[in-house]
């Protein structure tokens, strides 16, 4: 039972940047988009972050579809 400003904060201690979009409206979305080598050697996988302005669900979709097909 936290405030909105609590949880707000909390959630961007592990992600910074979502808790933006999601409190003005934005859309927005992780895309995975290939895989890298830690420098531990680990391979890991890696995505992009895509944020638009209001109304934009259908253009981020879409170029979320490119990107996924891009790195099949």
């Amino acid at each position: 039972r936290r405030s909105w400003g609590r949880s707000l904060w909390a959630s961007m201690r592990f992600s910074p940047f979502t808790p933006l979009a999601n409190v003005l409206g934005w859309p927005a979305m992780s895309v995975p988009c290939g895989r890298t080598v830690s420098p531990a050697g680990r391979d890991m996988p890696t995505s992009v972050q895509l944020v638009g302005r209001p109304g934009s669900e259908p253009t981020l979709l879409s170029l979320a579809a490119e990107i996924e097909g891009a790195g099949a």
